[in-house]
């Protein structure tokens, strides 16, 4: 899937890279019929670099490809509304991979959030006396989870906390 996006995103980059093409007189674009000044054509260049970018920086999994994604898709999305007529398809492309940027920003909080209270939780009982865990510690437990304690062999054995 993400091989996928790493395509989808490279042509993105490079249909954007069209438009710096265009400004400049570079390549001559008889479908592009929108004129683009020397000005817009360097955002054109500053969002196709910022989508290369965001897409080498997913490949080495640096947490800053979302802040980059995000201002490619800004910048982008800008450019598109300025040559609606001719560019308007990418809208498209914006939207799915601002879906996937909230998605990844989501997963990587969620897994930051996730490793901080693991962490916190350890250094909590760093403190602790490992011990064997003996049947008083299971006498609060429910019936069912006492007998199942006993039967996995799990009791009396050292406790890990």
């Amino acid at each position: 899937m993400r091989t996928i996006l790493y395509i989808v995103l490279f042509f993105h980059s490079v249909f954007h890279l069209l438009g710096f093409l265009k400004a400049f007189d570079l390549v001559k674009l008889d479908k592009l019929t929108t004129f683009i000044s020397r000005k817009k054509g360097v955002m054109w260049l500053v969002a196709s670099v910022l989508f290369f970018v965001t897409i080498i920086l997913m490949v080495l999994n640096l947490k800053i490809w979302i802040v980059v994604s995000v201002a490619a898709i800004i910048v982008s999305q800008f450019l598109i509304f300025t040559t609606w007529h001719d560019s308007k398809n990418g809208t498209f492309i914006n939207v799915l991979f601002l879906m996937f940027v909230i998605s990844g920003w989501g997963k990587l909080n969620f897994k930051e959030k996730y490793t901080n209270e693991v962490e916190a939780a350890m250094k909590e009982t760093e403190g602790f006396i490992h011990s064997n865990l003996e049947e008083s510690d299971l006498s609060n437990l429910p019936e069912p989870v006492r007998k199942y304690i006993i039967y996995a062999g799990v009791s009396w054995k050292t406790k890990s906390v």
